[in-house]
């Protein structure tokens, strides 16, 4: 089976971080899967809301964070 991979990138979008992630936990994903998600340097709660998912995706999210360009 192909490993299906979502991507999914932020930034300043505190109060859409738990929609986007969420309808994405509802989906009937395979088992080989990876989410990433980007962040480009928010100066609000992106990045920790985006932590918040962690336990429900475990090893399957990845999160890739840094200073904007």
């Amino acid at each position: 089976m192909n490993l299906v991979n979502i991507r999914d990138l932020f930034r300043n979008q505190e109060k859409y971080v738990d929609d986007s992630l969420g309808s994405i936990s509802r989906i009937n994903l395979p088992t080989d899967y990876e989410i990433l998600v980007g962040d480009d340097g928010s100066s609000d709660n992106t990045l920790e809301t985006v932590l918040k998912w962690k336990g429900c995706f475990g090893k399957h999210l990845k999160i890739f964070s840094g200073d904007r360009y």
